[in-house]
């Protein structure tokens, strides 16, 4: 799963390029934003030694920014 996230994250991060050129604005931020956010929740698993607050607060973040993306992207 943590491969999963990672690659996932690696994609949008990608995305985030021509994103950027085609809608300038926020769209790309968003995208940057889940990307990073969406690392967090493959760096803080659940079950880790620092409890499970952390990927709650990461996965939130994460669908947050990308549903933020798809509003603002259209």
């Amino acid at each position: 799963m943590t491969f999963a996230f990672i690659v996932f994250a690696a994609g949008v991060g990608l995305y985030s390029i021509p994103l950027r050129a085609r809608l300038p604005g926020a769209a790309g931020a968003a995208a940057v934003t889940t990307a990073a956010t969406t690392l967090a929740v493959a760096f803080f698993p659940l079950g880790s030694r620092l409890g499970d607050q952390p990927h709650a607060i990461a996965a939130s973040s994460a669908y947050v920014a990308l549903v933020a993306l798809l509003f603002i992207g259209g």
